[in-house]
């Protein structure tokens, strides 16, 4: 697939905690679990939906990989698609 950037787990942690101190955001904990689809990224303590929509802003550009926001029972979560 000519003109896709590869990327593995640490390159996404790497793209998050840049984008977390660019926006200013305090976290405790960043877990990064790998789907089939990408990666999926929780955030704690649980950030705004708009400081989420702002970090998947930054993190596709990093990255140049598409995100999405997902609804989880526990709060929203970040997908980093491969």
């Amino acid at each position: 697939m000519a003109g896709e950037k590869k990327f593995d787990y640490y390159d996404v942690a790497e793209a998050v905690k840049k984008c977390l101190e660019q926006v200013n955001a305090s976290y405790i904990e960043i877990l990064i679990t790998p789907l089939r689809s990408g990666y999926r990224v929780e955030i704690y303590p649980q950030q705004t939906r708009q400081l989420l929509e702002m970090l998947a802003r930054c993190v596709s550009r990093l990255l140049e990989a598409g995100t999405e926001m997902k609804e989880c029972p526990y709060g929203v979560t970040l997908v980093v698609k491969r």
